[in-house]
Protein backbone atom coordinates (compact mmCIF):
# COMPACT_ATOMS: atom_id res chain seq x y z
CA UNK A 1 0.00 0.00 0.00
CA UNK A 2 2.90 2.31 -0.72
CA UNK A 3 5.00 3.71 -3.46
CA UNK A 4 8.63 4.16 -2.69
CA UNK A 5 10.65 6.84 -4.39
CA UNK A 6 14.17 5.53 -4.92
CA UNK A 7 15.61 8.79 -6.06
CA UNK A 8 15.86 12.37 -5.01
CA UNK A 9 14.52 14.42 -7.87
CA UNK A 10 17.48 16.80 -7.50
CA UNK A 11 15.56 19.39 -9.47
CA UNK A 12 15.60 17.10 -12.51
CA UNK A 13 19.39 17.39 -12.83
CA UNK A 14 19.47 21.14 -13.39
CA UNK A 15 22.78 22.78 -12.56
CA UNK A 16 23.30 23.09 -8.83
CA UNK A 17 23.53 26.88 -8.87
CA UNK A 18 19.89 27.20 -9.97
CA UNK A 19 17.15 27.37 -7.40
CA UNK A 20 13.73 25.72 -7.72
CA UNK A 21 12.07 28.85 -9.13
CA UNK A 22 14.69 29.17 -11.86
CA UNK A 23 14.26 25.48 -12.74
CA UNK A 24 10.56 26.02 -13.33
CA UNK A 25 11.50 28.76 -15.81
CA UNK A 26 13.42 26.32 -18.02
CA UNK A 27 11.47 24.81 -20.93
CA UNK A 28 10.83 21.10 -20.36
CA UNK A 29 9.11 18.18 -22.03
CA UNK A 30 8.24 15.71 -19.27
CA UNK A 31 6.73 12.28 -19.89
CA UNK A 32 5.53 10.10 -17.05
CA UNK A 33 5.75 6.41 -17.94
CA UNK A 34 3.41 4.29 -15.80
CA UNK A 35 3.83 0.54 -15.44
CA UNK A 36 0.32 -0.77 -16.03
CA UNK A 37 1.21 -4.45 -15.67
CA UNK A 38 -0.62 -7.05 -13.64
CA UNK A 39 2.00 -6.96 -10.89
CA UNK A 40 1.09 -3.37 -9.99
CA UNK A 41 -1.66 -3.39 -7.39
CA UNK A 42 -4.68 -1.11 -7.74
CA UNK A 43 -3.53 0.78 -4.65
CA UNK A 44 -0.08 1.45 -6.13
CA UNK A 45 -1.70 2.34 -9.47
CA UNK A 46 -3.75 5.05 -7.79
CA UNK A 47 -0.69 6.25 -5.85
CA UNK A 48 1.31 6.57 -9.10
CA UNK A 49 -1.46 8.64 -10.64
CA UNK A 50 -1.65 10.83 -7.53
CA UNK A 51 2.08 11.43 -7.67
CA UNK A 52 1.87 12.46 -11.34
CA UNK A 53 -0.78 15.04 -10.45
CA UNK A 54 1.25 16.26 -7.47
CA UNK A 55 4.43 16.76 -9.51
CA UNK A 56 2.49 18.47 -12.32
CA UNK A 57 1.26 21.06 -9.81
CA UNK A 58 4.76 22.56 -9.81
CA UNK A 59 4.90 23.37 -13.52
CA UNK A 60 3.41 25.90 -15.93
CA UNK A 61 1.55 23.63 -18.35
CA UNK A 62 0.35 26.45 -20.54
CA UNK A 63 3.83 27.74 -21.22
CA UNK A 64 7.28 26.35 -20.62
CA UNK A 65 6.38 22.81 -19.63
CA UNK A 66 4.71 20.14 -21.73
CA UNK A 67 3.62 16.98 -19.93
CA UNK A 68 2.64 13.63 -21.37
CA UNK A 69 1.69 10.27 -19.88
CA UNK A 70 2.44 6.82 -21.31
CA UNK A 71 1.12 3.58 -19.84
CA UNK A 72 2.95 0.38 -20.67
CA UNK A 73 2.34 -3.29 -20.20
CA UNK A 74 2.23 -5.86 -23.03
CA UNK A 75 4.00 -5.78 -26.42
CA UNK A 76 3.01 -7.92 -29.41
CA UNK A 77 5.98 -9.02 -31.54
CA UNK A 78 3.89 -9.68 -34.65
CA UNK A 79 1.71 -6.55 -34.71
CA UNK A 80 2.24 -3.01 -35.94
CA UNK A 81 -0.13 -1.49 -33.41
CA UNK A 82 0.63 -1.80 -29.73
CA UNK A 83 -2.52 -1.11 -27.71
CA UNK A 84 -0.75 -1.78 -24.40
CA UNK A 85 2.14 0.62 -25.02
CA UNK A 86 -0.20 3.57 -25.02
CA UNK A 87 0.16 7.32 -24.99
CA UNK A 88 -2.57 8.23 -22.53
CA UNK A 89 -1.87 11.97 -22.66
CA UNK A 90 -0.04 13.40 -25.65
CA UNK A 91 2.98 15.53 -24.80
CA UNK A 92 1.84 19.15 -24.56
CA UNK A 93 -1.79 18.52 -25.50
CA UNK A 94 -3.25 19.60 -22.17
CA UNK A 95 -2.68 23.22 -21.19
CA UNK A 96 -4.06 23.43 -17.65
CA UNK A 97 -3.46 21.56 -14.43
CA UNK A 98 -7.20 20.89 -14.13
CA UNK A 99 -7.26 19.25 -17.59
CA UNK A 100 -4.24 17.13 -16.72
CA UNK A 101 -5.68 16.01 -13.38
CA UNK A 102 -8.99 15.02 -14.98
CA UNK A 103 -7.23 13.10 -17.76
CA UNK A 104 -4.94 11.25 -15.32
CA UNK A 105 -7.96 10.29 -13.20
CA UNK A 106 -9.52 8.63 -16.28
CA UNK A 107 -6.55 6.30 -16.97
CA UNK A 108 -7.37 2.64 -16.20
CA UNK A 109 -4.69 0.05 -15.59
CA UNK A 110 -4.11 -2.47 -18.40
CA UNK A 111 -2.79 -5.45 -16.49
CA UNK A 112 -0.76 -8.06 -18.45
CA UNK A 113 3.07 -8.14 -18.70
CA UNK A 114 5.82 -5.50 -18.40
CA UNK A 115 7.67 -4.54 -21.59
CA UNK A 116 9.65 -1.66 -20.13
CA UNK A 117 12.42 -1.55 -22.76
CA UNK A 118 9.94 -1.51 -25.61
CA UNK A 119 7.97 1.21 -23.82
CA UNK A 120 11.07 3.39 -23.47
CA UNK A 121 11.77 3.05 -27.20
CA UNK A 122 8.15 3.87 -28.02
CA UNK A 123 8.24 6.93 -25.76
CA UNK A 124 11.41 8.26 -27.40
CA UNK A 125 10.29 7.56 -30.97
CA UNK A 126 6.60 8.36 -30.79
CA UNK A 127 6.27 10.89 -27.98
CA UNK A 128 9.47 12.91 -27.74
CA UNK A 129 10.55 12.83 -31.39
CA UNK A 130 7.09 13.90 -32.56
CA UNK A 131 7.18 16.96 -30.31
CA UNK A 132 7.78 20.19 -32.19
CA UNK A 133 10.37 21.00 -29.49
CA UNK A 134 12.43 17.81 -29.76
CA UNK A 135 15.35 19.43 -31.61
CA UNK A 136 15.33 22.57 -29.47
CA UNK A 137 18.46 22.29 -27.32
CA UNK A 138 17.04 24.69 -24.73
CA UNK A 139 14.23 22.24 -23.87
CA UNK A 140 15.05 19.76 -21.09
CA UNK A 141 13.69 16.30 -21.95
CA UNK A 142 12.78 14.07 -19.00
CA UNK A 143 11.14 10.70 -18.37
CA UNK A 144 9.93 9.73 -14.92
CA UNK A 145 9.31 5.99 -15.15
CA UNK A 146 7.24 4.24 -12.45
CA UNK A 147 7.66 0.47 -12.28
CA UNK A 148 8.09 -2.45 -9.97
CA UNK A 149 11.09 -3.37 -12.12
CA UNK A 150 9.93 -6.80 -13.21
CA UNK A 151 10.46 -6.33 -16.94
CA UNK A 152 9.51 -9.04 -19.39
CA UNK A 153 12.14 -7.60 -21.76
CA UNK A 154 14.87 -7.01 -19.16
CA UNK A 155 17.60 -8.14 -21.60
CA UNK A 156 16.86 -5.08 -23.77
CA UNK A 157 16.56 -2.62 -20.90
CA UNK A 158 20.13 -1.30 -20.84
CA UNK A 159 20.16 -0.62 -24.60
CA UNK A 160 16.80 1.15 -24.44
CA UNK A 161 17.90 3.35 -21.54
CA UNK A 162 21.12 4.22 -23.40
CA UNK A 163 19.07 5.00 -26.52
CA UNK A 164 16.93 7.48 -24.58
CA UNK A 165 19.99 9.13 -23.04
CA UNK A 166 21.70 9.33 -26.45
CA UNK A 167 18.73 11.42 -27.56
CA UNK A 168 19.22 13.88 -24.71
CA UNK A 169 16.53 12.42 -22.47
CA UNK A 170 17.12 12.09 -18.74
CA UNK A 171 15.36 9.12 -17.11
CA UNK A 172 14.43 8.81 -13.46
CA UNK A 173 13.23 5.42 -12.25
CA UNK A 174 10.75 5.24 -9.40
CA UNK A 175 10.11 1.96 -7.63
CA UNK A 176 6.48 1.01 -7.08
CA UNK A 177 5.54 -1.54 -4.43
CA UNK A 178 7.91 -4.51 -4.24
CA UNK A 179 10.30 -3.18 -6.87
CA UNK A 180 13.44 -4.84 -8.24
CA UNK A 181 16.31 -2.45 -7.47
CA UNK A 182 18.67 -3.92 -10.11
CA UNK A 183 16.32 -3.00 -12.95
CA UNK A 184 15.71 0.47 -11.58
CA UNK A 185 19.47 1.02 -11.48
CA UNK A 186 19.81 -0.09 -15.12
CA UNK A 187 17.18 2.45 -16.14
Amino acid sequence: MRIELIFLLVLLQYPRHLNAAECRETPMDLVFMLDGSGSITNVNWELMKSWVKLVAENYDLGGLTQIGVVQFSHWFSNENTQPYLKTEIQLGKLKTKAQLKAAVDEISIHGFTTYTAHAINKTVNEDFMRSDRFYDASVKKVIILFTDGRSTDRNDLLLSAKYARSNGITIFAVGAGGYVMEELQVI
